[in-house]
C-alpha cells in the first residue's frame, strides 16, 4: 500500500511527437509513421513538398504534417519536428506552422522554434511580435540573425542612428556585401536598392512576390 505523497519528475516531452491534429479532428492515428526511417521520411518533405500542385494532395500532406504522433525511426531530438516546418514553411502554410510551434510547451521551444517564429511574423507582416521575440534573444546570444533583426526593427521604428551602429557591428564582423546590409544601408539612405539576386525581375513580379 502507498503512504503519503510521492514526488516524481514528469517525463519529457517528445518535441517531433506534438501536434494539432489526430484521428477525431481531421488528422490521422498516432502511430502514422511506425515502420518508417527518418532518413527517407526527411528525404521526401525536403524533395516533393513546395512541388505538389493538387490542392488536395496539399491538403493530405499538411494534414499529415499536422498530426502528431510517435516521429520514425531513426529521428533524434527535434529533428522530425524541424523537417515537419520546414515542409510547411516550404508550402505556405504559415498560420499551420505557427500553430503547431505553438502547441510545443515552452520550456521545450528550442532557439530555431524561437528563430523559426521569428521569421514567420516578419514575412506574415506582423513585426511588433517578431521584434518582441527578437529583443528577448538578442541581449542572450551573439548570433548575427537575432543581430540582423533588431535592426530591421530599429528601423521600422524610426531609430536610424541605432540601425546605423549596429550596421556597422555586423560590417566589423565580415558581412560587409551580404544582402541584408546593401538593404539596409540604402533604405536608411533613403535610396532602396535590390541585391544582385532580385535585379533580373521586374516590377510587375516583384509586387507580385510582395502579394505571395
Amino acid at each position: 500500500t502507498v503512504k503519503g505523497i510521492q514526488i516524481r519528475p514528469l517525463n519529457s516531452v517528445d518535441v517531433s511527437a506534438v501536434g494539432l491534429l489526430n484521428v477525431s479532428n481531421g488528422g490521422f492515428g498516432s502511430k502514422l509513421w511506425d515502420g518508417s526511417r527518418f532518413s527517407f521520411i526527411e528525404k521526401l518533405l525536403s524533395k516533393h513538398n513546395d512541388s505538389t500542385k493538387s490542392y488536395t494532395m496539399r491538403q493530405l500532406l499538411r494534414r499529415v504534417l499536422l498530426t502528431g504522433g510517435g516521429p520514425p525511426n531513426g529521428s533524434k531530438g527535434s529533428a522530425f519536428m524541424i523537417a515537419r516546418l520546414n515542409a510547411l514553411k516550404a508550402m505556405g502554410e504559415l498560420n499551420s506552422a505557427l500553430k503547431l510551434l505553438s502547441a510545443i510547451p515552452a520550456e521545450n521551444r528550442e532557439l530555431i522554434f524561437r528563430k523559426y517564429e521569428t521569421e514567420m511574423h516578419f514575412i506574415m507582416g506582423k513585426p511588433e511580435l517578431a521584434c518582441s521575440i527578437a529583443s528577448d534573444e538578442v541581449v542572450r546570444l551573439k548570433d548575427p540573425f537575432w543581430q540582423k533583426a533588431r535592426i530591421y526593427c530599429q528601423i521600422l521604428a524610426g531609430e536610424l542612428s541605432r540601425a546605423e551602429l549596429g550596421i556597422s557591428l555586423l560590417q566589423e564582423e565580415g558581412n560587409k556585401s551580404s544582402d541584408f546590409l546593401i538593404l539596409s544601408e540604402s533604405i536608411i539612405n533613403g535610396e532602396p536598392r535590390l541585391p544582385d539576386v532580385l535585379k533580373r525581375l521586374g516590377h510587375l513580379e516583384l509586387a507580385m512576390i510582395k502579394m505571395a
